[in-house]
């Protein structure tokens, strides 16, 4: 039997889990998981800033926690119907305009100092902003660490405009146990503002 026969007969069983953007980078610099390391990203909500699209105001992102993953996974090791090849996990689907509304109000309806760029001219570099998120990580040499992250925040800016940080949701149905976080942190922080906000993120509080 050959190795086509085999996957079609469904000797081997896989899903390719598909979750658009941890919603845990938005607590940047505070840590909210243990399982990942933060950097920061085109939407700080601690200085109340945005890097983005021009017109971008109705592209759309997927939310979802490392905490809502590992759960996805540990739930799915145990389940026994045919997985989905295609693993979306959606927990919060928002716009671009919804999100800075969001860190808006978070941040006790102080405004988020925007800057926006036309598509194009992220493709080629030819741009520049008052600050640069830091793809700060071990393995980038500190000289080369200025072109990696103007490098990363195009790739971000570009892949959110062709969908690429939006998901399905196969196994959201399939998990009927399944307690979904990031939602809750978006009605929380509408709720409540931004000192619980910073309660939500880490526990230490720091105003926005």
């Amino acid at each position: 039997m050959d190795g086509k026969t085999r996957i079609e007969d469904k000797v081997l069983e896989y899903t390719l889990f598909q979750l658009g953007l941890f919603v845990d980078y938005l607590t940047f610099p505070r840590e909210s998981t243990k399982h990942l390391r933060l950097s920061e990203t085109p939407f700080d909500f601690a200085n109340r800033r945005a890097i983005v699209i021009d017109d971008s105001d109705d592209d759309r992102v997927t939310l979802t926690s490392v905490d809502d993953l590992a759960q996805v996974v540990a739930l799915a090791i145990n389940f026994e119907a045919e997985w989905p090849v295609v693993g979306g996990i959606r927990d919060s689907d928002i716009s671009i305009g919804q999100l800075m509304s969001l860190g808006e109000k978070a941040c006790g309806d102080l405004p988020f100092h925007v800057e926006k760029f036309k598509a194009e001219n992220l493709e080629n570099g030819n741009w520049w902003t008052s600050w640069l998120p830091k793809a700060d990580h071990p393995a980038i040499p500190r000289e080369q660490l200025e072109g990696f992250s103007k490098i990363g925040v195009a790739g971000i800016l570009l892949d959110i405009s062709s969908n690429a940080f939006t998901a399905l949701d196969e196994w959201n149905p399939l998990l009927p146990d399944l307690s979904t976080s990031s939602l809750k942190w978006r009605a929380f922080w509408l709720q409540h503002g931004a000192v619980s906000l910073n309660e939500v993120i880490d526990k230490q509080g720091r105003e926005c």
